[in-house]
């Protein structure tokens, strides 16, 4: 939230939202101001929901952060929530990103997003690990949105190149390989890359692995009537991993996006109660401490 210090229209509103013991963190795009509610131990999934939507109702949109690291994250859970438009991808040491898959198939469509979640700049294996290539024709906000909403990108994982010799790092970042081509040609998911790579996966429905190439600089596959969607992993020699958006059937005379709303609802009042009740146990705990441990 903090202001750009000489252009205004590069100024990118964005937070991480989450106070909560499970470290059930989101990325909150284009507010005007911090939300400071959040559930302190959010056991189920009509509690995360309610805070999607009660973000989602005050932001242009939101990134759901690292389920790997959550406490709870589950296949049923990405299976259930919706309202976000990316997830954060490569949130661990697997770069499978099979909680993606989950919500893939449950219908909650999304883009992906690879972050460093950096807390720790002078450490090199903490920081340029994780990347995003925007196609975007400017910095400013409403074309970072644009680009992020219609999935314009692809994600990376970058190894730590030197180990802690910042000049190999530096040096081995800009040469990093790349995407040259992809596209969609009829039923046909293509990409052409910059280098050899080791792998080019293809996956789809259920975290199925849908398509193989090895040792190869491009790769193609025909979705088929039953593929609702296909996404594409490459692995490189180095340890470099590329990661694109899902390929998805929708019906565009209906829609703009395979991307749907949520159309459940949360029920408040419950949930307003579970929330009272914690605190009134928590309050109950630090009591019964003080009067049989500290008065003691």
């Amino acid at each position: 939230m903090t202001l750009h210090p000489y252009d205004s229209l590069l100024q990118v509103n964005v937070y991480e939202h989450g106070i909560n013991l499970f470290k059930y963190h989101k990325l909150v795009f284009g507010c005007d101001e911090v939300n400071r509610f959040d559930h302190l131990i959010p056991l189920f999934a009509s509690q995360k929901q309610f805070q999607l939507d009660l973000l989602g109702k005050e932001s242009d949109f939101i990134q759901m952060n690292h389920p790997l690291r959550t406490t709870g994250t589950s296949k049923s859970l990405m299976q259930k929530l919706g309202g976000y438009r990316i997830m954060e991808l490569d949130s661990g040491k697997s770069t499978e990103n099979e909680y993606w898959d989950w919500a893939l198939s449950a219908g909650h469509y999304s883009f992906g997003l690879a972050n460093d979640d950096l807390h720790y700049p002078d450490k090199s294996s903490r920081i340029a690990v994780r990347c995003n290539f925007l196609h975007c024709p400017s910095a400013r906000y409403e074309d970072i949105k644009e680009t992020l909403l219609g999935g314009c990108y692809y994600a990376m994982r970058i190894p730590d190149y030197g180990h802690g010799d910042w000049e190999v790092k530096y040096a081995r970042n800009r040469n990093l390989p790349s995407v040259e081509k992809i596209g969609l040609d009829g039923e046909t998911i293509y990409i052409a890359l910059s280098r050899q790579a080791d792998s080019i996966k293809v996956t789809g429905q259920d975290h199925t692995t849908l398509s193989l190439a090895r040792n190869s600089s491009a790769a193609s596959y025909t979705m088929t009537e039953n593929d609702p969607y296909a996404r594409i992993t490459v692995y490189f020699p180095d340890g470099e991993v590329i990661y694109t958006n899902p390929f998805a059937r929708y019906d565009a005379s209906k829609m703009e996006t395979p991307y749907t709303a949520p159309s459940h609802t949360v029920n408040i009042p419950l949930t307003i109660l579970f929330n009272f009740t914690l605190l009134v146990l928590c309050a109950g705990v630090i009591l019964t401490f003080y009067r049989t441990v500290i008065k003691w």
